[in-house]
């Protein structure tokens, strides 16, 4: 490489290498994972400019940056990892975990119970609606054509269901 084009680079990276972290770790959320994808990206700066390809090197190092970003995310989402900013957790105990906790499981437990009691109290036909819309998945109009009533009935039987169960769910927060 001529002294030129050697000069040229060291320049350019000590003009834009910070901004263009900044960029990365934007993109990214990992410090470590930034500084990667710019020293690929002033690799292929290097590579492309030994051929004498690129006219522009800013916007070229910024486009770089980013098409290697959104690899590398791509990337991790197929395998099912995710960068946690935080680091790594200090104990094994504090890795989050699919169960919930034992607390959790206890909450929402008596939550289903309060929620039982409340669709056992409604008139038959309330209830009867709600659970063929949120149990079976039915639409307004099948439910309407099942029981013979009117679609703004059937919503509004819906809607009063639903506000007497959140209205159950909130009570004792």
């Amino acid at each position: 490489m001529r002294d030129g084009r050697k000069d040229s680079l060291e320049r350019i990276y000590l003009d834009h290498s910070k901004r263009l972290k900044r960029f990365a770790r934007q993109l990214v959320g990992c410090p470590a994972l930034a500084e990667d994808i710019i020293q690929e990206s002033f690799l292929r700066l290097r590579q492309a400019e030994v051929t004498g390809a690129i006219s522009h090197p800013k916007p070229f190092l910024y486009t770089t940056a980013r098409n290697l970003a959104y690899d590398k995310l791509r990337q991790d989402r197929r395998r099912g990892r995710v960068f946690d900013p935080g680091g790594p957790p200090a104990e094994l105990d504090e890795i989050p975990t699919a169960e919930p906790s034992p607390q959790t499981l206890l909450e929402d437990r008596e939550l289903l119970q309060r929620i039982e009691s409340v669709l056992a109290s409604m008139p038959e036909r309330r209830r009867r609606i709600f659970t063929m819309r949120r149990m079976s998945e039915m639409s307004v109009t099948a439910i309407a054509v099942a029981l013979g009533l009117s679609e703004s009935t059937v919503r509004n039987e819906i809607k009063t269901a639903l506000l007497e169960c959140f209205a159950e769910r909130n009570r004792r927060r």
